[in-house]
């Protein structure tokens, strides 16, 4: 009898969560003999995120998978941690530096050094503000995290459905867009004076500066040398 009152109350529970109108959950294993469900493999998505906003991971999730990343060693992760250590920012940075540069098949390194020079990985860094010209004409502005003039992309940015200034204040989408523009730029030609098509990218991305006619890489040399500080550390 006890066992009956204990599969009844197991069923209900079930059907409980799944009929609730805020949480769907995701079960990877249930013993269809004994319709038990293993809490540990249930997963709680909230579905009610606001246009915007980033999905929440669970904290404790959080902290499990930073120190999982921790133990790899990716370069690229101590040029993150350099200023986030081991707090959700740097969890964010990772996954999305690491999903897109494997899109858009960039150098993760690379990306990381660019974004950390750009804003410390800070979304919500203050640049300084610039006059730009667009296609519709002059403005001035302030790019945003990762030295994004949205002014100068906004056309671009929509194929990867990023329809606004205020989208670039996500960290996911700020990541994704620096990658995209970084792709787009590595699709053009090197420009006249630079060693690599990868430095004729940064470069483009930064602005194109010459002193006497000769490209200054001085930029590019700041972002490699952030790679080179973590990758032999």
């Amino acid at each position: 009898m006890r066992e009956v009152i204990r599969l009844l109350m197991g069923i209900i529970a079930i059907c409980i969560a799944l009929t609730s109108p805020s949480v769907f959950l995701e079960c990877n294993r249930v013993d269809v003999n004994t319709a038990e469900v293993d809490s540990s493999v249930v997963t709680v998505i909230i579905d009610n995120i606001k246009d915007g906003e980033e999905e929440v991971v669970a904290e404790d999730q959080d902290e499990s998978l930073i120190r999982s990343i921790e133990t790899t060693r990716d370069p690229y992760y101590d040029i993150i941690a350099a200023y986030h250590k081991g707090n959700d920012i740097t969890y964010r940075y990772y996954r999305a530096i690491e999903k897109y540069s494997n899109e858009y098949n960039l150098s993760v390194e690379m990306v990381s050094a660019l974004i950390a020079k750009e804003c410390s990985f800070d979304i919500a860094a203050t640049h300084a503000i610039v006059t730009v010209k667009t296609r519709t004409g002059k403005v001035t502005t302030r790019a945003i995290g990762a030295g994004i003039i949205y002014e100068l992309w906004d056309k671009d940015l929509k194929d990867v459905n990023i329809n606004s200034k205020k989208d670039l204040r996500s960290i996911e989408n700020n990541v994704r867009a620096t990658c995209y523009i970084l792709k787009i730029l590595r699709g053009r030609r090197r420009v006249r004076g630079t060693a690599s098509l990868e430095q004729s990218m940064i470069l483009r991305y930064y602005g194109i500066v010459r002193r006497d006619g000769v490209v200054d890489t001085t930029y590019y040399k700041d972002i490699t040398g952030i790679v080179t500080r973590y990758s032999s550390e």
